[in-house]
């Protein structure tokens, strides 16, 4: 082999294996920074969103734990008459409410419930929607704690999924109940700012997706051992589609939110710059070994020379 070609191939080498280390080294870099930065961005939006529906469900539920403060002990004493008047204020007040009921201290209904009959603003009620709320109200947690909000469920037709609350309504002999199915429409909201590449889900106690639950991103199996903590999760579906995401508790209840994403969708960015680091690299390449190889000409000409 010729001279200069020895000496081209030697400097080429020391120019190349320097970039191409260094190459390396960025491109992980790269990763673990979208990695990470996905992470924290990830995690912020789980806990706004925990926020937001923590937020939302105190305040329907100190409006209706409101109420029950204008009678405190003299509501048995009242007439049936202003009782169902009082219902049926709390009806009106609560938009949110489909049924409102009062019920003893073993869940029995003291009047009857109080709903719409027609199509309007809410959802019209009914004898058995009514009945269903009964069958769900957490009565004994609230004689123990005043206040309880029930298991989240769908009834059947809606599209929205609704939350038994029962409040203390009068202490002592007797005990009354207030008691109330009220739409999660902040679900409703979370479920219409899906994307094909960002969902946003809601996972009750007992890891059934109440919102997001069936979006192609989402794994409520993978999600449900998860819930009540926050927690970073890292998946791959049947498809072959690795998913990642961040999970919070929504405080106040026993819920969790969990935003999900792809990794190809956090990885995007840095796929973006290896790319043009890429171009680059090739580029210094390319000048790397046409200098190696001007250089070893170069040099090895006088050498020539010198021993012929």
């Amino acid at each position: 082999m010729r001279l200069w070609l020895r000496l081209a191939l030697a400097l080429a080498g020391v120019a190349l294996v320097p970039l191409f280390l260094a190459g390396s080294w960025a491109r992980h870099v790269t990763r673990e920074q979208a990695d990470e930065a996905s992470r924290e961005t990830l995690e912020r939006e789980a806990a706004a969103e925990a926020d937001l529906v923590s937020a939302w469900t105190a305040a329907q539920v100190a409006g209706l734990e409101g109420w029950t403060l204008l009678f405190p002990a003299e509501l048995a004493q009242l007439s049936p008459d202003t009782q169902r008047h009082f219902l049926r204020s709390i009806y009106r007040a609560v938009p949110t409410a489909v049924t409102v009921a009062l019920v003893d201290a073993d869940g029995r209904q003291i009047l009857d419930p109080v709903y719409r009959e027609d199509a309007g603003d809410r959802p019209p009620g009914s004898p058995e929607r009514a009945e269903d709320l009964l069958a769900r109200l957490p009565v004994e947690a609230a004689l123990a704690r005043s206040v309880e909000i029930g298991v989240p469920y769908r009834y059947e037709g809606s599209t929205v999924p609704s939350v038994p609350v029962a409040i203390l309504a009068t202490e002592g002999d007797p005990a009354w109940v207030l008691g109330a199915e009220l739409l999660l429409e902040v679900a409703a909201d979370l479920a219409d700012r899906a994307t094909p590449e960002h969902v946003v889900v809601l996972l009750d106690g007992r890891g059934q997706a109440l919102v997001g639950g069936r979006h192609p991103l989402t794994d409520v199996r993978l999600l449900a051992p998860l819930i009540g903590n926050s927690a970073t999760v890292d998946y791959r579906l049947d498809d072959g589609t690795e998913v990642v995401g961040e999970l919070t508790r929504v405080n106040g209840t026993d819920w969790t939110v969990a935003v999900l994403v792809p990794r190809a969708f956090v990885q995007r960015t840095a796929r973006e710059i290896e790319v043009r680091l890429g171009q680059v690299l090739l580029l210094s390449a390319v000048l790397s070994v046409g200098a190696a190889f001007f250089l070893a000409r170069s040099l090895s000409a006088p050498i020539a020379v010198l021993r012929d």
